[in-house]
């Protein structure tokens, strides 16, 4: 068998950027949130429905 040694994820690597769409899946739903101008984060929890308090800190983060 011929195995081939393990690559680091370079930045244009297809597995890497589908990795990092998973990952951010709330970003666009933030951002989206945010459209309108500078809001408080409490407001955003309320218009944001079913994001937890820690993954929208994230999001914002």
């Amino acid at each position: 068998m011929n195995e081939e040694p393990c690559h680091t994820f370079v930045s244009d690597c297809h597995v890497r950027a589908a990795a990092e769409l998973i990952r951010h899946t709330w970003d666009p739903v933030v951002l989206s949130a945010l459209r309108a101008g500078a809001t408080r984060r409490q407001e955003l929890l309320v218009r944001i429905a079913g994001v937890s308090d820690k993954v929208l800190t994230q999001a914002l983060q």
